[in-house]
């Protein structure tokens, strides 16, 4: 039923030219992917706020801080040395931080590419020039890796210009030497990683610990020790020596109160409780596990996968297999909070490690069914490979499911593979049809191919598959036919649709209208009372100290630090709007944290309603007390006329000046 082998006839590493292809390809995918990105990143910046823009005026000019709500939380950028590059490129050059910001995403795109490149021929060095390219479209084009429980972007953080996306180039780069067996370049790799971002460096340093384990023989060696006090000393020099943790000069909340409190406002620690119970992992999470079981059976099902491997093959089970355990005690973590330190470390991320390691060979395992004799399962094949750039749920259950099962059922594959691979296409079923009981939306888009134009790709495919059956078209025709179709898909679909409804596009231009106004206008130690209820977004473009929001005052401000007397002002400052946040937490725990998700969102509709129901007099008593001198309304919202002077209008925002503005130019700027 399958061709059990799949003998290239061009390898990659023979041929130069096709070198040359492969890796001109990822420099012109990468500009494409950073120009996309430059679409929308500056209203990421104003609206979401936190970005590396905010980290230059906070390390240039700190005294325009100093009434920030957050205060030296909001260096936390201070914890990565890969984020120093943009104060120092800025005092060292002064061209503008959008630009630099710019700069860093392509940089990092691409040696992610280059990186991810290198872990591909390592796994498969044997694969052909084309299949280098589809990885690499994988990677870029389609958020086949973003698979993580604990929400964090996955590799979709390419676009934020952030540490992240440093850190994840470094975390491949230590896997392939970890492969490769040199322990001495992963260690330092592995240090060098926690200097980037400390919970990756040390999960990265646990795979690279269980690969060790696949010959004992290896305690003996002076390499792997060397190795392994290289990582302890580079992280112990950066965590102890530079960044000096644990030497705080404030009041640690109490475990418990930081547990109820993180887990109320949650949206990374703890898993399971995003949502109501009932919908606990078919809401929030399917698009998360069902990429991952699918990811899984195509690779259990691959023929190739131990000739291929080689001698790297029980080294990668092993990183996988330490993958799935730091996925599994993350989430034993969140759900039995014995350790705040086990749960800041955000195992459940292991499973983006887990699919890192997977992909290329799951990819190799589709383009090998799709040159055998059988028609059915290459046409199937054809399909699931072409399906991520369609949809954003990884590939497809139900062509993975018959694949699948096809493997399971021939009785010359190996027994052990089919019983694992018989294993999980249960677990893959049973959570399915919990997905169809629970009557989710996302059962089409995890089961087929995603929301935009299903039936227009599968057109496509037969087609295509047509005239590639037939000789019609070269393989170099057909490839190229391939990404031609993955590109518009993806511009269509993924890019122009997010970039015409990205957050309200129109709402967030204005919105960094306003804070480049302030910039202009206010005295550079002005303070400014946001809608508690917006994102962080507020500082990056003013340059100015905000109030904080509702998620700063009862989450940000511990969720890292744990903070006690910043989290109590910031209660404080809840209370002053005349709302009491611990009613909320205490209905929630009293129903065993099953209603985590209406109480926060109850809380968070009864802040705003109360911010736009202040009477004049209540807005001056308040900018009396707090020295506030600038509030900003989203004018849909007001639920009658602010009577104070207004210093800032545009069509969706207002900003009115107290007594307490220190220096405003009144401009109404219609736009």
């Amino acid at each position: 039923m399958f061709t059990k082998s799949y003998q290239p006839v061009l390898p990659i590493r023979d041929h130069r030219s096709q070198l040359v292809v492969v890796y001109s390809y990822t420099l012109l995918l990468s500009c494409f992917v950073t120009y996309c990105f430059y679409q929308f990143f500056p209203l990421f910046n104003a609206w979401i706020g936190y970005s590396p823009l905010q980290y230059i005026w906070y390390e240039n000019n700190p005294e325009n801080f100093q009434k920030d709500f957050m205060g030296e939380q909001l260096g936390y950028y201070k914890y990565s040395f890969v984020m120093w590059v943009y104060p120092f490129v800025y005092n060292l050059t002064g061209v503008d931080p959008e630009l630099i910001q710019l700069v860093y995403i392509f940089v990092t795109t691409l040696v992610y590419a280059v990186s991810y490149l290198w872990l591909s021929k390592t796994l498969i060095p044997d694969a052909k020039w084309y299949t280098a390219i589809i990885i690499v479209s994988f990677i870029l084009l389609t958020r086949i890796l973003d698979c993580d429980f604990s929400r964090y972007g996955g590799l979709a953080i390419l676009n934020e210009g952030k540490m992240h996306a440093a850190a994840v180039s470094v975390c491949i780069c230590c896997l392939v030497f970890g492969l490769k067996g040199k322990w001495v370049y992963a260690g330092l790799t592995a240090g060098l990683l926690s200097w980037i971002y400390a919970s990756y460096g040390v999960m990265c340093a646990f795979v690279i610990g269980c690969m060790v384990l696949v010959d004992l023989r290896q305690f003996k060696t002076k390499e792997l020790w060397i190795g392994i006090i290289s990582f302890i000393s580079l992280f112990l020099v950066w965590e102890i020596g530079v960044l000096q943790i644990g030497q705080h000069n404030y009041e640690i909340l109490d475990s418990k109160t930081w547990v109820d409190w993180v887990r109320f406002g949650n949206f990374h620690y703890f898993p399971f409780v995003i949502g109501e119970a009932n919908r606990v992992f078919v809401l929030e999470h399917a698009s998360k596990l069902c990429p991952t079981l699918t990811m899984l059976l195509l690779v259990i099902s691959n023929l190739r996968v131990q000739k291929v491997l080689g001698r790297n093959y029980r080294k990668w089970v092993y990183g996988v297999v330490g993958c799935s355990f730091l996925t599994v005690l993350g989430l034993l973590a969140s759900l039995l909070p014995f350790s705040v330190s086990l749960i800041q470390l955000a195992l459940p991320r292991g499973v983006s490690f887990m699919m890192i390691l997977c992909l290329p060979i799951a990819v190799d395992n589709l383009l090998s069914i799709i040159t055998s004799k059988n028609v059915f399962l290459s046409l199937l094949a054809l399909l699931v490979l072409v399906s991520p750039f369609v949809g954003s749920y990884g590939f497809p259950v139900v062509g993975v499911w018959i694949i699948s099962m096809a493997f399971i059922f021939n009785d010359d594959h190996f027994l052990l593979a089919r019983k694992w691979c018989g294993f999980i296409l249960l677990i893959s079923m049973i959570y399915v049809s919990w997905l169809v009981l629970a009557k989710s939306i996302l059962v089409m888009n995890a089961g087929f191919v995603g929301p935009f134009s299903s039936y227009g790709v599968f057109c496509f495919i037969l087609v295509f598959f047509f005239l590639y059956r037939q000789n019609k078209i070269s393989s170099f025709k057909a490839v190229s036919l391939f990404l031609i179709f993955s590109f518009v898909v993806f511009v269509s679909g993924n890019i122009l649709l997010r970039n015409n409804n990205y957050y309200k596009k129109s709402y967030y231009i204005d919105f960094k209208h306003a804070q480049k106004w302030a910039n202009k206008n206010t005295h550079a130690n002005s303070l400014f009372m946001n809608d508690p209820t917006h994102s962080y977004g507020w500082r990056d473009y003013s340059e100015r100290s905000s109030y904080g929001c509702l998620r700063e005052w009862i989450h940000n401000c511990i969720v890292y630090e744990q903070n006690a007397k910043l989290f109590k002002e910031g209660l404080r400052r809840v209370r002053l709007l005349g709302i009491d946040p611990e009613e909320y937490l205490q209905r929630s725990l009293r129903a065993g944290g099953k209603s985590v998700s209406t109480e926060y969102s109850e809380l968070f509709r009864d802040v705003r309603e109360k911010y736009y129901s202040l009477s004049d007099d209540h807005l001056q008593s308040l900018a009396v007390q707090e020295g506030i001198d600038f509030f900003i309304f989203e004018k849909k919202q007001l639920k009658h006329d602010v009577n104070l002077p207004v210093a800032y209008e545009n069509d969706h925002y207002l900003i009115v000046s107290t007594q307490f503005a220190s220096k405003v130019e009144s401009s109404i700027a219609n736009q």
